[in-house]
């Protein structure tokens, strides 16, 4: 019996080594995988009569190989790596159960070696690749796998990015440090939002007609029985509103006075407001801009006294940009143009608080590089009109002129707001262009004879020479 066992063994030794040797002779070749898990193993061409093939099979996956020939008996070198299992002579089930690699015998009838499998199981690289398209689309990462570990390679736009496709590849992996993240963030994308707050308001103003109450004001104020004023100008020197009013009192034996005034008003305002603040910042990082002031408030504290609070106002930006994996711009914007006011002005404690008039514009917009979008618009139309007479005698036709006074108010407001957002990149001083290049103070001689602030620009005077021409001193991609 023992000599028995020791030729068995020797048979076996010899075999193996036979088989390793053959199989360093065969020209191995990768066999696709058919849809549904199968493997079709067509004829095959014998080398040494020993036919071999290699396979490579995800991690906990099985497939289905058909083969060619008939077999009875199979033997894997590793079981713990992969586990076949014939199903029919011709039929076979393939295992992967652990990374690593190891073959597959395939006997015959008569014990001859028909077929030899070289297994590779690796990690399951397409489950993985396919996560992360999903989860992260427009990306450019690839997952490959070398014995236990994941490779993640491609170029990423954010470290976020970067660290997410980490997370979703250690899920394939039995451990996290099996995961080498090799993807390169690119650059930190700088975003440049140009906003354009653009508002135009006109204001008409009517009034004619025969007031029989209200005495002349002015120089003639004070009128005796039987005079009369005249009054021609402007309102003020500031709204440059044109009137004219004639008016005179009369004063009878009886002690009544009657006071009449003519009263012929038209007034045209027109009032333009632009403003275009620019700011830059990284992608994912606020960015706020200020250019006004701030006016005092007074506040009362619980002791009774009045501390000062100050409030800004102006022109103020505030905005959050990201930019996307597809290179369009997320923007989260807060926009707000704002001036003093004496219309709604208060006074507390001999304090006298001025208003605000503000155009205020908050929301969230997606666009691409160089691309303008309209966050706010209003177009805004008041008309008032008003009618004061006497009872009865104003509603006589024609006649009625004579004792009505007619008044009408227009008032129009359009206001958009726009913003354009651009990606934009540093570069050199010597490239920027300033509204200060080239400027020459002026002379005595100039400023006091000529009335000039600043020197004449010289043709040939040298002055920077800049590559981009504008106010903004960006490169625009």
């Amino acid at each position: 019996m023992l000599e028995r066992a020791v030729i068995i063994i020797s048979l076996a030794l010899f075999g193996l080594t036979w088989s390793a040797t053959a199989s360093a002779q065969t020209k191995q070749v990768m066999v696709p995988a058919t849809s549904g898990g199968q493997i079709e193993i067509g004829s095959l061409e014998l080398h040494d009569g020993l036919p071999a093939r290699a396979i490579n099979l995800p991690e906990g996956k099985a497939r289905l190989i058909r083969l060619p020939m008939e077999v009875r008996d199979v033997l894997v070198a590793n079981p713990a790596v992969a586990n076949v299992v014939v199903k029919t002579p011709r039929l076979i089930y393939l295992v992967g159960l652990a990374v690593g690699s190891t073959n597959a015998f395939f006997l015959d009838a008569e014990g001859k070696e028909v077929l030899r499998l070289e297994i590779q199981v690796q990690l399951d690289v397409i489950s993985a690749n396919k996560s992360i398209k999903t989860l992260l689309p427009d990306t450019d990462i690839n997952v490959t796998a070398v014995n236990s570990h994941l490779f993640l390679t491609g170029n990423v736009r954010s470290a976020d990015i970067s660290e997410n496709a980490r997370v979703i590849a250690a899920r394939f992996v039995p451990d996290e440090a099996n995961v080498i993240n090799m993807l390169v963030v690119m650059e930190d994308q700088q975003v440049m939002l140009q906003v354009r707050v653009a508002e135009i308001n006109r204001n008409v103003l009517k009034e004619l007609g025969i007031n029989l109450f209200d005495a002349v004001s002015g120089a003639f104020s004070t009128l005796s029985s039987g005079d009369f004023a005249l009054r021609l100008g402007t309102t003020s020197p500031t709204t440059d509103t044109p009137y004219l009013n004639i008016g005179g009192s009369y004063t009878p034996n009886a002690g009544d006075t009657l006071t009449v005034a003519i009263n012929a008003l038209e007034e045209n305002g027109l009032i333009k407001t632009l403003a275009e603040p620019n700011l830059t910042t990284v992608s994912g990082e606020p960015a706020t801009f200020l250019a006004g002031g701030e006016y005092p408030i007074p506040v009362s504290s619980d002791d009774g006294q009045i501390s000062i609070s100050q409030e800004p106002f102006g022109v103020a930006l505030s905005f959050t940009p990201v930019v996307m994996n597809s290179g369009h711009i997320s923007l989260r914007i807060f926009t707000e143009v704002s001036a003093l006011s004496n219309n709604g002005a208060i006074t507390l404690a001999n304090i006298q608080v001025p208003a605000l008039t503000v155009r205020r514009a908050e929301t969230t917009v997606e666009l691409p590089s160089g691309g303008s979008i309209m966050i706010a618009g209003l177009l805004q139309e008041n008309e008032t009109a008003g009618i004061r007479g006497v009872p009865a005698f104003k509603d006589v036709p024609v006649l009625g002129a004579f004792f009505s006074n007619n008044s009408v108010e227009k008032s129009e407001t359009e206001l958009i707001i726009a913003v354009t957002a651009y990606l934009v990149k540093p570069v050199a001083p010597k490239q920027l262009k300033t509204p200060l290049d080239g400027m020459i103070p002026a002379s005595d001689y100039d400023r006091y004879f000529l009335g000039r602030m600043n020197g004449v620009y010289i043709g040939n005077a040298k002055t920077t020479t800049a590559s981009l021409q504008g106010p903004i001193g960006y490169i625009l991609e």
